[in-house]
């Protein structure tokens, strides 16, 4: 079951990163890149605020477990102003399949790299198999990127 809802998350995610994309792309057009990081961080800033007011009001959730966080906590949330200004920009300029597709082979590499080496996990080591599914999704994005 946890599996299967594993899958349900993952398509989820999928579905809500390609909308957020095309939304983003749209309004990068209108409104330019800077004030679409805004607005996206700003409604989600404030809906995930509502969702920690109310599970302190409803669970008696204690906002000192922040306190223990170290400092690289903070490193998700710049780089998700990275992605979400880099998606804005580029899906505009060149779409979505080539901005996906880019971004997902460079995923992919840099998460071999960081698998391998543990860096904070578990390593998992690289096999033929994973070196050569890296390798299928670069050329992927070679190819969506020609014209």
């Amino acid at each position: 079951m946890t599996q299967f809802v594993t899958l349900l998350v993952v398509v989820a995610v999928g579905v809500a990163v390609t909308l957020q994309a095309q939304v983003m792309g749209i309004l990068e057009q209108k409104i330019g890149v800077f004030d679409n990081i805004v607005m996206t961080y700003a409604g989600g800033g404030l809906l995930i605020l509502a969702i920690a007011l109310l599970r302190t009001v409803l669970a008696g959730y204690s906002w000192s477990n922040y306190s223990l966080l170290p400092g690289y906590a903070i490193v998700p949330g710049i780089c998700g102003l990275v992605i979400v200004g880099g998606i804005s920009y580029c899906v505009s300029r060149v779409g979505l399949l080539a901005t996906f597709s880019l971004s997902l082979a460079i995923q992919f590499f840099l998460g071999s790299l960081l698998d391998s080496y543990g860096i904070g996990l578990d390593p998992r080591p690289m096999t033929l198999s994973r070196y050569l599914g890296v390798g299928l999704v670069l050329a992927g994005a070679i190819l969506f990127l020609k014209k």
